[in-house]
């Protein structure tokens, strides 16, 4: 069964567990309260590896919770690999500071590490995380590099994370990462009410701009995640870092080509919404042909629908629109429109 209006290419993200062994008041496992229980059974990772081979995609991505400390982590990177396609993780990088693990993890089938920088110290990770795991972390990262494998450092900025970011930079280069990335702290949905986040998304769009000059200065290639709308950034900031190809904006989820598992096997439209799954794997799909019929169900046409649709009528007429896609949906449920777009004058 073929189907035109499905995207052609998707991004899949398994999640295979929910308990972590940092404790960050941010994540978006945080309502779950990382209960080591959740985690994915072997015949729900199979399960969605038999629906992943029928569609347009290739690379698995393992997260969590911290998906490393999953009991069975090796034989679910194995089952991926084995299946044709390319398992890569997410991790708040701990278990990397044994390089056998990291061996094995290797050799088992991992093609891609993103290690999640939490602080600048093991002070701050006390703080920030429950766990002062910045020296287990740096270790870790010198680890992978050394393993030639491919990877990058992400760091996600958050009120606490705002400070002294020099210390951050001294941070990365210490790692002896050859890239990063920096992306915002996203709102959650808890117990179906959206949070926002601490920072405003003007306050972020503020600090992207501050930082900027010492990121050019560091050495390093680096990415900006931005999922605020851009009109909240001055006029010429956009343009340039475009320019410098250093942007990466818009989300799957306004095109619907993203598929995300979670432990028990539930289809979410996204990892922010944990306790607000679309269908169950088993139950509304099975396969590639199942998972078309679901797509055109018209309750779920009916969400991607809105989901892609100006949030406010200054959108319609922006030139940046199909790069911004209005930030993040989740802002929009808890925030006015006046914090998030430049309502003055229309974007043309």
């Amino acid at each position: 069964m073929q189907n035109d209006n499905l995207p052609n290419e998707f991004a899949s993200w398994l999640t295979i567990n929910r308990a972590c062994n940092l404790n960050c008041e941010w994540c978006y496992a945080n309502p779950e309260r990382f209960k080591g229980e959740a985690n994915m059974s072997l015949e729900t990772v199979q399960k969605s590896i038999n629906l992943f081979k029928g569609l347009p995609l290739k690379r698995v991505i393992l997260i969590g919770g911290e998906p490393t400390i999953h009991p069975e982590f090796l034989t679910i990177v194995k089952i991926i690999k084995t299946a044709g396609l390319v398992p890569v993780v997410i991790t708040n990088g701990v278990k990397f500071r044994d390089k056998f693990f990291l061996s094995e993890s290797l050799r088992a089938g991992i093609s891609g590490i993103t290690v999640s920088l939490k602080g600048s110290s093991d002070e701050q990770y006390a703080k920030l995380t429950g766990r002062a795991a910045f020296s287990d972390v740096i270790v870790a990262m010198k680890n992978i590099v050394e393993s030639g494998v491919d990877h990058n450092l992400s760091i996600t900025i958050g009120d606490e994370l705002g400070e002294n970011f020099d210390d951050m930079i001294a941070a990365i280069l210490k790692s002896g990462t050859k890239w990063f990335s920096i992306d915002m702290e996203r709102p959650l949905i808890i117990c179906n009410k959206a949070v926002p986040s601490k920072l405003s998304p003007k306050q972020m769009a503020d600090f992207f701009v501050k930082i900027y000059p010492s990121l050019e200065r560091c050495g390093i290639d680096f990415v900006l995640k931005i999922s605020i709308p851009f009109c909240l950034f001055p006029e010429g900031f956009i343009e340039k870092a475009n320019k410098q190809k250093r942007i990466v904006s818009g989300c799957h989820i306004y095109v619907g080509r993203g598929i995300i598992i979670d432990p028990k096997g539930k289809l979410l439209p996204c990892n922010h919404f944990c306790d607000n799954p679309l269908g169950e794997l088993g139950v509304d799909f099975s396969d590639e042909d199942g998972y078309i019929r679901f797509r055109n169900r018209p309750d779920i046409k009916e969400f991607y629908e809105t989901l892609a649709s100006y949030p406010h009528k200054n959108c319609q007429f922006c030139h940046d629109w199909q790069q911004c896609g209005a930030g993040c949906r989740v802002s929009w449920l808890c925030r006015e429109a006046s914090e998030l777009i430049s309502i003055q004058e229309e974007r043309r």
